[in-house]
């Protein structure tokens, strides 16, 4: 029984050498745990307390300089940008306006007065009004001029005085922008018809002086048509005359054809001159001594009828003319 009940040999040391194990096993199993929840919870807790240390410090004075400089450079930099967009922008737009404005009032111009029928302007005489007479009778006269900042138009004639025109005005130009300038000067070129030289300046209408720009012009306006007149032709005083020596006309409706001082009555080119010969209180007088009336036989003589000193009538074969 002693022997049954007796541990073999070797059993003892086994078993203990299982259970040095199991407490080894236990013993490490537990320093590893504890590692694992202690060791970083006291990292973190020392950490955290550092944190919480620079935290209640602050910045320093030198960074809170820093800082606020490189914040006042960079608003500067947008700043500046955004000025400069803005500037750009305003000038495009004030100088778009003054183009469109100043094209308009011009290609106005260019047709009034290459439809006009006559200028009725001193010659190269600058002028910042400008009066046209027109075929049409409800646009003649037509009057181009500055007032108030504003080119206007008045096309028509007054109630009260038909040589002028109507107090009825349309405008050229709007409010966006100021006419600073306009002057008008006729330009005679004869043969060839008149022309009428336009000088336009514009300002853009705003107190931003960034945005005001100004815009000029210098054009030249050639009337296309002959002069036509729908009234009568009647001189302001006795002191005008039809064409001057060195202008002269050449014929009335083709039947009064003129040369210097010779007269056609039916025919071109004139050969009889009308120095002497006058017409008054309805009698024809001769003032040239010798000076006759020529007359023409049926046979194809010329038979020149004069007077004498003693007052007979004297025939003289001569030449036709």
């Amino acid at each position: 029984m002693k022997f049954l009940s007796s541990k073999l040999p070797g059993s003892s040391k086994k078993k203990d050498s299982q259970a040095l194990s199991q407490d080894s096993y236990g013993s490490g199993f537990l320093k590893i745990f504890s590692f694992a929840n202690y060791r970083p919870l006291s990292f973190f807790k020392r950490n955290y307390s550092k944190l919480s240390y620079f935290s209640q410090q602050g910045f320093t004075l030198i960074e809170l300089v820093v800082y606020i400089g490189i914040f006042v450079i960079v608003i500067g930099i947008f700043t500046g940008l955004f000025t400069d967009i803005f500037r750009v922008n305003n000038e495009e737009v004030s100088s778009n306006e003054l183009t469109s404005q100043l094209n308009f009032a011009m290609q106005n111009i260019n047709k009034l007065v290459g439809s006009s029928s006559n200028i009725e302007s001193p010659s190269s005489t600058p002028s910042s009004y400008l009066k046209l007479r027109m075929a049409d009778p409800s646009a003649d006269p037509t009057c181009i001029y500055l007032s108030n900042g504003k080119i206007e138009l008045a096309q028509g004639p007054d109630s009260f005085n038909k040589q002028n025109c109507t107090s009825t005005v349309s405008d050229l130009t709007s409010s966006q922008v100021s006419v600073d300038n306009l002057l008008f000067s006729k330009m005679t070129f004869y043969p060839g018809h008149d022309e009428v030289s336009v000088d336009i300046q514009m300002s853009y209408n705003t107190q931003n002086s960034q945005s005001k720009l100004s815009r000029a012009i210098h054009s030249s306006v050639s009337r296309a048509s002959a002069a036509t007149f729908d009234d009568n032709l009647i001189p302001g005083s006795n002191s005008y005359s039809i064409g001057t020596a060195g202008s002269q006309w050449n014929n009335i409706n083709g039947i009064l054809f003129f040369s210097g001082n010779n007269l056609e009555i039916g025919s071109n080119p004139p050969s009889s001159s009308l120095t002497g010969v006058q017409i008054a209180n309805g009698d024809l007088y001769l003032s040239n001594p010798g000076s006759g009336i020529i007359l023409k036989t049926p046979g194809g003589m010329c038979e020149k009828l004069a007077i004498n000193d003693l007052g007979s009538l004297t025939t003289t074969t001569i030449t036709c003319p």
